[in-house]
């Protein structure tokens, strides 16, 4: 699960096929858990935000 912390955050756009979201605002922290759901690989954050 990724977490994101901000003030004036905004959704712009989300593509839950892609697995991508559009953010906009002041973005304070961004935490990470590689929670897994049963039968699916786990993937690295990077990999993830740079795919």
């Amino acid at each position: 699960m990724l977490m994101v912390k901000g003030t004036d955050l905004h959704v712009n756009r989300v593509n839950l096929e892609k697995g991508e979201i559009d953010l906009s605002g002041n973005i304070e922290s961004i935490s990470y858990s590689d929670i897994q759901s049963p039968g699916k690989q786990a993937e690295s954050l990077f990999g993830k935000l740079f795919r």
